[in-house]
């Protein structure tokens, strides 16, 4: 929900110096959209049996007291982190590690950390548990998908009225490059779980995520360049996948929104910068909204956005984009450009019979939103009634309501569900969450899934007891 600050020249020095020249996007290229094959390489460089040949540092020999709630694992994972910081892996085994300090690992190359067990985060600061900074070629694993960081947001909630995207985070990741996090779970940040900030040549996936059914829980918020997201399932009455500005070129799809406040690019303000980003093979359940852009003022550019092969159930709205969002003060300026939306392949079941539009492009008369999309879109009610399609200042083709001319007033239309659609047949996914979590209960690291999205697998093999018997066998863990 926080914006993140913009680059600094530091910042933006580095950020350059890393990603070389990407090629320009075409329109042609924006309407197809990313895939895979269009990033730039993302991830490590360099293999993790080739660092773990180099050397393996384990925190129990730095002084971590394993299934010891008395002891801190902070100190001797920065100590860990040193040791191993020129190339190696970090190797955080088996049990329950108390992390009562946050960590910030610095300057880390060619470097891995392996946790087998489960970070037990019991923080006073609200500082962000984890930290990564200035690294190159790292990969945060669990190569069995057991390890996970329990946040314990709850006990932190139960304490104190504040706002909880002023609280502790989980992990965050600033000016890296060609970095990989996989195979791991997260719980109960008492803010925002995994932050990716002005980074590049990054890959997230086959992640799984559960938050408390409150604002201010975001699972994942990303800005950056050469980024993609896939495989992961997040719950919490937040955002799944966000993506803040400065980011170019960013892919997330096979994505599972389980009662959450579905995917989103924002908030954005002064100086926004989002381009090329492509969200494919979305599945939202029970959310607040499919998908949603969001600003209020500020300036900018919003341009050549595919959101493709969306999917959804119980949701309240499908797509919003509010360019006077009320939740951020308003900003010096008429909003950022919003240009070249595409909106192909939407399927859904709209809660109830709600009266509100299941698409609302309410932009703003002094900064018109242009070039909108919208093909083959099925939507149907649970009461079987048209759904409502409301435009303001938004010019396009595809719905009812898109004028040709930026200089039309607001529209709402009426759409019927096409006969050929059946809503029936929407298929859902085992993991669909009934209820939300209490905000003031402990919530259980969730399991990995085996789809993220209805009839597809995940796009790299999930961890197994084989990929860690091939690298136990090279070195000696746990």
């Amino acid at each position: 929900m926080a914006d993140f600050p913009r680059l600094n020249d530091v910042a933006r020095g580095m950020l350059s110096s890393r990603l070389l020249v990407l090629p320009l996007v075409s329109i042609a290229d924006a309407i197809r959209g990313l895939t895979a094959s269009d990033l730039m390489t993302v991830g490590p460089t360099t293999g993790i049996e080739h660092k773990q040949e180099l050397r393996v540092c384990d925190v129990r020999d730095y002084g971590a007291r394993v299934d010891d709630p008395g002891a801190d694992l902070a100190l001797p994972l920065l100590r860990a982190w040193k040791a191993c910081t020129t190339g190696g892996i970090v190797h955080i085994g088996p049990g329950n590690w108390t992390l009562r300090e946050n960590v910030t690992l610095k300057g880390g190359a060619g470097i891995a950390v392996r946790l087998d067990g489960i970070i037990d985060v019991r923080m006073e600061s609200a500082d962000t548990a984890l930290v990564f900074v200035d690294c190159d070629d790292l990969e945060f694993f669990s190569p069995m998908g057991a390890g996970g960081i329990q946040g314990n947001g709850y006990s932190r909630r139960q304490q104190s009225n504040t706002d909880p995207a002023r609280g502790q985070r989980i992990l965050r990741l600033i000016n890296s490059s060609n970095i990989s996090i996989h195979d791991l779970r997260f719980a109960d940040a008492e803010a925002f779980v995994i932050v990716v900030q002005t980074s590049c040549n990054v890959e997230l996936y086959n992640l799984a995520i559960s938050q408390p059914d409150i604002g201010g829980t975001d699972a994942i918020d990303v800005s950056g360049q050469n980024i993609w997201i896939h495989d992961v399932m997040a719950q919490g009455k937040d955002e799944c996948i966000t993506i803040k500005s400065p980011s170019d070129r960013i892919l997330v799809e096979q994505i599972h929104c389980n009662r959450s406040g579905g995917c989103a690019i924002g908030s954005l303000r002064a100086g926004t910068a989002v381009s090329n980003v492509t969200y494919r093979h979305i599945y939202a359940w029970s959310c607040n909204q499919m998908f949603m852009i969001k600003t209020n003022g500020g300036d900018g550019h919003v341009n050549d956005i595919l959101l493709e092969d969306f999917r959804g159930v119980n949701n309240q709205y499908a797509l919003k984009l509010d360019m006077a969002w009320g939740k951020i003060p308003r900003a010096p300026g008429p909003g950022p450009s919003i240009e070249r939306l595409s909106v192909y392949d939407w399927t859904a079941r709209i809660k109830g019979s709600n009266p509100r539009p299941a698409i609302m492009l309410d932009c703003d008369v002094a900064q018109p939103c242009r070039q909108i999309d919208m093909q083959n879109i099925e939507f149907i009610r649970d009461d079987g009634t048209a759904w409502k399609a409301y435009c303001n200042a938004a010019e396009g083709t595809g719905i009812p309501c898109l004028a040709h001319t930026t200089a039309a007033g607001p529209s709402t239309a009426a759409v019927s569900p096409s006969m050929a659609f059946d809503a029936a047949s929407l298929r859902q996914m085992d993991a669909d969450a009934v209820e939300g979590y209490d905000q003031y209960q402990p919530i259980p690291l969730p399991d990995l899934p085996t789809s993220y999205f209805p009839g597809r697998s995940p796009i790299k093999p999930q961890a197994s007891p084989f990929m860690k018997r091939r690298l136990d066998k090279k070195a000696q863990f746990w």
